[in-house]
């Protein structure tokens, strides 16, 4: 029988000591020294070397436990010994792309209980490489010997584990199981048992106080409102232009997107949890009780923590295939299943400027299926009203300040189904109402700012004792806050002068106004009173006051005057194909953007700056140029660096006749829309050329710095 050797080599056993001797250096000094970009590399290389050594170690224990004779026969302790030789070596060299994965930015304190064991790992490998022949002979040190492996790969792999996949991601089923229905509905808080548990699974393996990816600490509250490199997690003012939303939507082959590829994503429902969250105000105290039983939130946790259907799932709707919600869907409406486990659509409306009767027309194919329909802040008419009776299953209706009479309600007695209607805003009169008992399910009727006096209110709940009438808070001891004022106009173009026209739905509030960009306030503003006209460009902001009530948010709009319109636009530079428009007509087509850097209408351009020609069929004298535009900082869109108009004559000869440098944000701040004025000497030409250049880089103070910024652009207006 060939001779087995019964102990260790000395070229493997000098180089696992010389191995852990680098491994416990760059454990003391790691913090000192500078990790090259090809070490780095190679500590990237850490999780998938991993697997080699720890494996190896639970093979080495069951072949020492399970063969009883490993003392005796050599070829079973030559195995063992061969083993031995690999673990002696690749156990540090693990190690070592450990530490230096560890090296990079986002590995806080935390990660230093996995060092220690990863430290200890190696140096025990090496002392039983170096004293096999001696423990070996004996059973009850062998013993000890596969207990130490065992243990010391449990220990390490644990913790590496719980750095990747957070802390616990083995027993995460089990107390998912455990914690099933729990807390009651009442109890459930929206953050702690609907969002935080997403987190948790999905973000918190890379986001915690051991490894803080991006400088984000996503496992405690403190961590998630401080937000990390790229800047705050949510925007309250544009909730869904959040930064959390953006990398959760991006698609999964992008760097960016979050989590990345590779780890557990997501499902649609947990993204819409998030979503809906973002989009309700981001409160890590609100429970779902305090929801309104239209919310998409609170309909998720009665599903979730009673387990009973709710009464939105009692009617069944026809079924709409994916394809066909695609195609409704755009930046003005949203079309999407209503709840889980419903096959109904919740329909809403926005950009209140973009809303045609049209716009409900098209939903025709999907009337049937359409459960929930919120048109809040909507201009409906009376003959909108007969279309959304059409929708025959209707359960869930919301008119809140769409400036109806309440006379135009009458066609919704037709709505069978209907269960819950919201009118806040709407100006209404008892008699108004008698439509409501043709609707048997109804059971809660929103009829805040209504103007229904107190007297008429509880003799409309005793008329109808089965109906909740939901009017808000105690207005005895809260003072509420009055809506913002309507500005009522549908185009802001002046050609020429215009009659500013201001209402509120509470017919005596107060509309105090400016004209100059100031705040308007109760005391010294002008009080509204009709007979406003507007002939040139300027802002225009209104406040509603009213005693016993709070003041109302500022409405905000600003009107552009437009004394020459050309007769074609050119791009001498192609826009962005994301964010192209309508080419050079989007320049002068009078059809002004939203505040929806994605609404189709928006010119913007970043690899390049703008360079665009403006014609006239007649020559005209010009003396200023504005450029509408829109700065969302945290979107990296940003004001031009530099504007610049140019004149001619004719086509071919130009000369500079204004520059402007607008001043540059200094800090993230909410997106809003602007304009940009170019003036000069009074000047005749034939031809305008307008010139902007871009942002770039970005300043060092903004999340992307060192990238490129953008412009956005959609109308000029010429003066």
């Amino acid at each position: 029988m060939t001779k087995v050797r019964t102990q260790y080599l000395p070229v493997w056993l000098n180089t696992a000591l010389v191995l852990n001797v680098l491994l416990t250096l760059w454990f003391i000094f790691y913090r000192q020294l500078s990790l090259p970009v090809v070490l780095q590399s190679g500590g990237r290389l850490h999780p998938l070397l991993l697997h080699f050594p720890a494996t190896l170690w639970v093979l080495l224990a069951v072949w020492l436990l399970f063969l009883k004779n490993i003392t005796d026969v050599p070829t079973h302790r030559g195995i063992a010994l061969r083993m031995l030789d690999v673990l002696a070596v690749a156990t540090p060299v693990t190690a070592i792309t450990g530490l230096w994965l560890g090296s990079e930015a986002g590995y806080e304190e935390g990660v230093n209980n996995h060092r220690i064991a990863g430290v200890a790992l190696s140096w025990f490998s090496l002392l039983v490489y170096a004293t096999a022949h001696l423990w070996m002979a004996k059973r009850k040190w062998l013993w000890a010997v596969c207990a130490g492996s065992l243990a010391g790969v449990t220990i390490t792999g644990h913790g590496g584990a719980s750095l990747t996949h957070g802390a616990d991601f083995v027993w995460e089923p089990l107390l998912q199981k455990k914690a099933e229905g729990l807390p009651a509905l009442n109890e459930a808080l929206v953050f702690a048992h609907g969002i935080q548990p997403v987190l948790d699974s999905k973000c918190v393996s890379c986001h915690n106080e051991a490894k803080t990816k991006g400088g984000l600490l996503m496992s405690t509250v403190a961590g998630l409102l401080k937000g990390g490199e790229h800047g705050a997690l949510w925007d309250s003012t544009n909730p869904s232009l959040s930064l959390i939303l953006q990398r959760l939507h991006l698609p999964l082959q992008n760097k960016e997107h979050m989590p990345p590829k590779g780890k557990v994503q997501p499902s649609e429902e947990d993204i819409r949890l998030i979503s809906e969250w973002v989009e309700a105000g981001s409160s890590f105290t609100q429970r779902f009780s305090d929801l309104p039983d239209t919310s998409w939130l609170r309909q998720w946790a009665v599903a979730k923590f009673q387990p009973q259907a709710s009464n939105l799932a009692s009617v069944k709707y026809p079924a709409v295939d994916a394809g066909t919600v695609a195609k409704l869907n755009n930046p003005n409406r949203l079309v999407q299943p209503l709840a889980v486990g419903v096959s109904g659509l919740s329909v809403r409306f926005f950009n209140r400027h973009s809303f045609k009767s049209s716009s409900l027309n098209e939903l025709e194919p999907v009337y049937a299926s359409v459960a929930e329909l919120n048109l809040t802040e909507m201009p409906i008419t009376a003959d909108d009203v007969q279309t959304i009776a059409r929708m025959s299953n209707l359960q869930v209706l919301h008119l809140n300040q769409t400036g109806l009479a309440g006379a135009a309600l009458k066609p919704l007695g037709g709505l069978k189904h209907l269960s819950r209607l919201s009118l806040n805003g709407v100006a209404l009169k008892p008699a108004q109402l008698e439509w409501i008992k043709e609707t048997p399910l109804l059971t809660a009727i929103s009829v805040g700012n209504t103007g229904l006096a107190e007297v008429e209110l509880a003799a409309l709940a005793k008329k109808y004792p089965k109906l909740q009438w939901q009017v808000g808070r105690n207005m005895d001891t809260v003072l509420l806050t009055l809506n913002k004022p309507i500005i009522d106009h549908k185009l802001f173009i002046l050609q020429q002068p215009l009659t500013l026209n201001l209402r509120h739905v509470i017919k005596d509030a107060d509309i105090r106004y400016t004209l100059d960009g100031s705040e308007p306030d109760s005391i010294n503003s002008p009080k509204y009173g009709g007979k406003v006209v507007i002939n040139k460009s300027l802002t225009v902001k209104a406040r509603a006051f009213k005693a016993g009530w709070k003041g109302s948010e500022i409405a905000e709009v600003s009107f552009y005057k437009r004394q020459y319109i050309p007769s074609k636009a050119e791009l001498l530079l192609a826009a962005n194909p994301n964010y192209a428009g309508r080419g050079g007509l989007s320049l002068i087509d009078s059809l002004q953007s939203e505040k929806n850097f994605k609404s189709g209408r928006w010119l913007a351009f970043r690899e390049t700056g703008m360079d665009a020609n403006l014609y006239f069929e007649n020559e005209v004298l010009v003396s200023s140029v504005t450029f509408g535009s829109i700065v969302e900082v945290a979107s990296y869109i940003m004001p031009p660096k530099k504007l610049e108009v140019w004149g001619s004559a004719d086509g071919k000869s130009f000369k500079l006749l204004g520059t402007t440098i607008p001043t540059q944000p200094t800090q993230t701040e909410p997106g809003k829309l602007t304009a940009f004025q170019v003036n000069f000497k009074e000047t005749p030409v034939r031809v305008l050329k307008l010139k902007a250049q871009t942002v770039n880089p970005l300043p060092a103070w903004h999340p992307g710095k060192g990238d490129k910024g953008w412009f956005f652009v959609d109308e000029v207006f010429v003066n």
